[in-house]
């Protein structure tokens, strides 16, 4: 008879990798706890999210599920492209101010299509959210749109200058809107009880 691993037993990552890509084939969901306030104030510590596994249906704005190390991360998806052969994603989380490093599209694990809050369940998956999270997506991605531009003009005119990042203040300009109407969202989504 085997033995049982004690809970406090940190899950090989192999392990972990071969039951979230048998999910991804599945078409399973799993709920999820938040943590962290990376995502604030679309998500705080304590939602849940429920996770659709598999890559169906990710779009531009979509809060997505990947793997990093033994943790699960969700964040918005700014982008997906190729890069040296490889397809990556650019992610963000609302309430950072700089996006995630790249990420490999095999670590994704799906997206989130629910949020339960209290004692209420809001479907993110609906064409107001889908619209919603589509321009809170384009107001993130400008300040990194700014940064690569003025880098480009910068090494055209002044190749012996290093540039400054944008300043958190213009970073933090283009985060108002899409903070605004997130929370614009959360007072008008209709909602079922749990």
């Amino acid at each position: 008879m085997p033995s049982e691993l004690p809970t406090n037993t940190p899950v090989p990552p192999q392990v972990v990798d071969a039951a979230l890509h048998h999910w991804g084939d599945s078409g399973r969901q799993s709920t999820f706890t938040v943590s962290g306030r990376s995502m604030e104030p679309c998500l705080f510590a304590g939602d849940r999210l429920l996770i659709r596994h598999g890559r169906e249906n990710i779009h531009i704005g979509g809060l997505i599920a990947y793997r990093q190390d033994d943790t699960l991360v969700v964040h918005r998806l700014l982008r997906i492209f190729t890069l040296r052969g490889e397809r990556v994603m650019l992610l963000r989380g609302d309430n950072n101010d700089r996006p995630d490093p790249l990420i490999p599209i095999d670590k994704l694990v799906g997206r989130a299509t629910a949020v339960m809050r209290e004692d209420r369940i809001y479907r993110i998956d609906t064409p107001l959210w889908r619209g919603a999270s589509l321009l809170i997506a384009l107001l993130a991605r400008f300040p990194v749109t700014l940064e690569q531009w003025l880098g480009r003009m910068r090494r055209r005119w002044f190749p012996d200058r290093h540039a400054a990042a944008p300043t958190r203040v213009i970073v933090r300009a283009f985060a108002l809107p899409g903070h605004f109407l997130i929370r614009l969202l959360w007072k008008l989504s209709p909602y079922d009880p749990l």
